[in-house]
């Protein structure tokens, strides 16, 4: 990968033995001069995205250099990065990063290479702004120093071409409000810049082809904002009736039950009520939903909402839950299917994030920070071999304890045959447990390196290289608006504790790799490849999209959106 030659970093440090915890939102609370400050720089911050950069990616999209030149004070200083001679080139795929030199320019030079950034290109999709951090520097006269990223898109050289900037520029706010509509700008330093090409899209929009547009799945963007939800569905993807085409399961907190038949990789039929999937109680909140062979005659079984079905030959599916013993709690955030004792039978692992109901209720207020305890254990659902499930969580020591569990993904972290397992938590410290073989996990968090507080919401592993050992990639979130509040505040503003976990719940995602130098450790390098800045991430998988024999990675994004013209993520 080429990470370019950015100035930005955010330097990694995972908890040294543990992660603080009982911690209440009180103990957070900034004094009032800290706050007001804070919300003087966002203030700034505001309006020089949502006016100045407006009124910016306007002036670059059409190319209007006197609207340019308007925005920066007669003798304004600037730098530029040189782009690097190396080009990286694989499969259709162009990347070019700058190089670690900068020039000091003239107006007029830095003037035309702003301009450039937008001229060059034939046409244009889309220009962005964002601001990436902010201080002030000089109260007496409103200066304000700020690192800011402009993205262009669109055809250069007649490839579809996704160029970022990243500047330090210096400006005058006096009046933030009026940013943008008259000179305020001193200089501009270039500090980062990347070009992606390709020479076409690895992937097309094909949704409303395959008539997966008209799913009876309740869409956020269709409903009165008090309606919508966080989680309605989960789905797993399986060729359960073995014709070659993967088919996709869908569960939902309605109950209803939906399973889809691809059709020769045309299309899809629902089918779920001809094969035997039925309803169950919507009250009962689960949309678990994963394939699983119990009983290894080669067809996927299906456990869907509270129940686990035996495929019967591609054909139909048999409710088996009552001689299974499986029992699901409320909520489940999804399960994860491996032979973790190396029987030959697969087992299951289901995530919580909440306690069963007739679990005893943690009293009082839940920690804001380190919150290991206020959640749900999770449940090892062991395979006995004849079609039944015994319950092995607590007894193994996979548990997780009590956090809010919301993803886990099984994995060879060490080289015996017995897979170890990764568990994201929100709100709570991330869990490796290593399976010793014996029937229990050992927590190596820690040791390994791995224990990270991230507010994290999906991992996936997998091989990027050639050495055998597997990459952790964990889902967290990323805030730009929180990355520039941690910009303002340091640990001398908070108790103990409290600092190391605010700054890692907006760090963004994580890649942890086997250490070169001792391979029961990881190390954390997601900012060096690029790789963190991701959104609020969710979901990530790993798989070789365009055939090269080398793993990528997906990242999903977003949260709450309310208005499909406005995304978010």
């Amino acid at each position: 990968m080429v990470a370019g030659c950015s100035d930005q970093q955010a330097n990694f440090s995972p908890p040294k033995n543990q992660i603080s915890t009982g911690l209440l939102p009180s103990d957070a609370e900034l004094d009032p001069e800290k706050q007001q400050a804070i919300w003087d720089a966002e203030h700034v911050t505001f309006c020089l995205e949502q006016r100045f950069g407006k009124m910016f990616t306007a002036a670059l999209k059409s190319h209007d250099t006197d609207a340019l030149q308007n925005f920066f004070m007669p003798a304004a200083s600037g730098e530029w990065v040189e782009f690097a001679n190396d080009i990286f080139a694989q499969g259709g795929f162009e990347e070019q990063a700058c190089s670690t030199n900068r020039t000091p320019l003239t107006f007029d030079a830095l003037l035309t290479a702003i301009a450039d950034l937008s001229a060059e290109y034939e046409t244009i999709s889309k220009v962005g702004f964002r601001v990436l951090s902010i201080q002030m520097t000089n109260e007496t006269n409103a200066i304000w120093q700020s690192d800011v990223q402009v993205t262009v898109s669109g055809k250069l050289d007649g490839r579809t071409s996704y160029r970022k900037t990243i500047a330090t520029i210096t400006y005058q706010a006096e009046t933030p409000l009026e940013l943008g509509t008259k000179p305020f700008i001193h200089s501009w330093v270039t500090t980062d810049q990347i070009t992606r090409s390709s020479e076409a899209a690895l992937f097309s929009e094909v949704t409303a082809r395959f008539t997966l547009d008209r799913l009876p799945l309740i869409d956020n963007w269709k409903i009165p904002a008090e309606q919508s939800a966080q989680y309605r569905s989960q789905l797993a993807v399986a060729d359960f009736d073995q014709d070659g085409f993967n088919d996709i399961a869908i569960g939902t907190f309605t109950g209803e039950p939906i399973l889809l038949k691809n059709i020769g990789g045309r299309s899809f039929n629902r089918i779920d009520q001809q094969v035997g999937l039925r309803r169950w109680a919507p009250n009962e909140e689960t949309s678990l939903v994963a394939w699983i062979d119990v009983d290894n005659d080669g067809y996927q079984d299906l456990i869907m909402g509270n129940r686990i079905y035996k495929n019967v030959e591609g054909r139909r599916f048999s409710d088996i839950t009552s001689s299974s013993g499986l029992s699901v709690n409320r909520q489940p955030m999804g399960a994860a299917i491996a032979d973790y004792d190396a029987d030959g039978d697969l087992d299951i692992y289901i995530c919580y994030q909440y306690p069963a109901e007739d679990e005893p209720q943690k009293e009082g207020p839940s920690p804001w920070v380190g919150d290991d305890s206020s959640g749900g254990a999770n449940h090892l659902w062991q395979n006995q071999g004849n079609g039944s499930f015994r319950e092995v969580g607590q007894a193994s020591g996979v548990s997780a304890g009590t956090r809010k569990s919301f993803a886990a993904n099984w994995l060879f972290y060490n080289d015996d045959h017995f897979p170890d397992l990764y568990i994201a938590n929100d709100f709570g410290t991330n869990n490796l447990l290593l399976n010793q073989g014996d029937g229990t996990f050992e927590d190596i968090s820690f040791t390994s390196n791995t224990a990270d507080f991230a507010t994290s919401m999906g991992v996936a592993t997998g091989h990027l290289d050639s050495d055998g050992r597997p990459e952790i990639y964990v889902a967290n979130m990323y805030s730009k608006m929180g990355r520039r509040i941690i910009g303002q505040v340091s640990a001398a503003d908070y108790p103990d504790g409290i600092y190391q976990q605010i700054k890692g719940s907006c760090a963004g995602n994580r890649l942890y790799s086997p250490s070169v130098d001792d391979p029961q450790r990881c190390e954390e390098n997601s900012i060096a490849l690029g790789i963190n800045d991701i959104g609020w991430a969710y979901a990530p998988a790993f798989a070789d999209f365009d055939g090269n024999g080398w793993a990528d990675i997906y990242a999903t994004t977003g949260f709450m959106s309310r208005d499909r013209s406005k995304p978010d993520g």
